[in-house]
């Protein structure tokens, strides 16, 4: 009798192994993220064939009253897959020579994400450099992870949490040098496109050694052309060793939509 119910307990557990794995191995991560991007508003859908536009980082004005920029980075995207980005570093910015190469080095790849925040398709072309993997379910988000193919990409990988309605809840990227990098997603609904979601802030903690910087930066949008897009970004900063909290203005500016310039912006 011991016997039986031994092998009915093994059984069991066996039964609920496999239901576990076949789970796991149903969710395709390419489909489950095309699912994930399919509800977000994306400009090149309404309308957008090509853009430029600059952005532009200033000195944070409770730290620096006299004002300055840092750099700046040009973006030019046309929809058959031509893309640019070049970028300078400001005199005005506090840093030594080496800092400053460091710096413009970067640039090209801050452009890239700006453009992804832009076209609403940051996973999209984190496709494009990674290698992707469904990691299960956890307290009810899914977890794909990221891994670069390129070391240009300085982190080691990145997992996004996704609830059970493929909405975007929170990140976690393990840098190159170690530090962790947490971030919270809110999104808006874009009523004029059927709901679809517009980013509204990213909250971000970065785990340094010994401290850690607290990050939130808000998605300042304007309708122009009928499109919705970026015109700046509110970046609140705290936590900086020997530095007070701050905040920021980003400015995206110089905007050609559809071979237009536009003056306003």
């Amino acid at each position: 009798m011991e016997k039986t119910r031994l092998t009915f307990t093994v059984i069991f557990i066996l039964i609920i192994l496999l239901c576990s794995m076949n789970t796991n191995a149903q969710v395709e991560p390419h489909s489950f993220l095309k699912k994930a991007e399919d509800i977000l508003y994306h400009p090149d859908e309404n309308g957008l064939r090509s853009l430029k536009f600059v952005v532009q980082r200033n000195l944070p004005p409770t730290r620096y009253p006299e004002g300055g920029k840092i750099w700046e980075v040009n973006v030019e995207w046309h929809n058959n897959g031509e893309e640019k980005f070049t970028g300078n570093v400001s005199n005005d910015a506090p840093f030594s020579l080496q800092q400053k190469q460091q710096l413009k080095s970067v640039l090209p790849v801050i452009g890239e994400t700006l453009l992804s925040e832009q076209l609403n398709r940051y996973v999209t072309r984190l496709l494009n450099f990674t290698k992707v993997s469904y990691q299960g379910e956890n307290a009810g988000l899914h977890k794909i992870a990221f891994k670069p193919k390129e070391s240009r990409y300085d982190f080691k990988e990145k997992v996004l949490f996704y609830d059970e309605n493929y909405v975007l809840q929170r990140a976690k990227t393990i840098m190159g040098n170690g530090n962790i990098l947490m971030e919270s997603y809110n999104w808006e609904k874009c009523l004029e496109q059927k709901g679809k979601l517009i980013l509204d802030v990213i909250t971000a903690k970065t785990k340094f050694q010994g401290f850690d910087v607290k990050r939130k930066t808000k998605f300042n949008y304007d309708k122009i052309k009928g499109i919705y897009f970026i015109t700046s970004q509110t970046i609140s900063t705290e936590g900086i060793p020997g530095m007070p909290s701050s905040e920021e203005k980003m400015v995206l500016h110089s905007f050609v939509v559809n071979g237009n310039k536009l003056d306003r912006y």
